[in-house]
């Protein structure tokens, strides 16, 4: 696997519970590492689309997750079933509570299935 930086925010300080916004942060990593096959690609990109916002974006080429799974991964205490409770561990609570404090978004775009070719 091969992991790619792109810290491109210039203003990091976020305002919250830091312990749980980085348990989230490091849950999302550890799923991308855990699912993206050998030879696939992790990319975390840091962004500031203004200057109150930090963006961190996650993207792999690991296997996704179908759309209609996508709400259980935020239920607490919920892993859903097949592809989620084998291949996504976000924690205990769900990641949005978690970063409740900073007035996350925590967005599920591109979190499909990878398209076989």
């Amino acid at each position: 696997r091969r992991l790619t930086l792109q810290l491109g925010a210039r203003h990091y300080f976020v305002r919250g519970d830091e312990a749980r916004l980085l348990q989230v942060l490091w849950n999302i990593l550890k799923n991308a590492l855990k699912f993206t096959p050998e030879g696939g690609i992790i990319r975390v990109i840091s962004t500031n689309p203004d200057q109150h916002t930090l963006r961190v974006t996650v993207i792999d080429t690991g296997v996704g997750i179908a759309a209609e799974r996508l709400e259980s991964i935020f239920g607490v205490f919920e892993q859903g079933v097949e592809i989620i409770d084998q291949r996504l561990d976000l924690g205990r609570h769900r990641p949005r509570e978690a970063a409740r404090p900073a007035r996350p978004d925590i967005e599920k775009f591109g979190m499909q299935p990878a398209k076989r070719s």
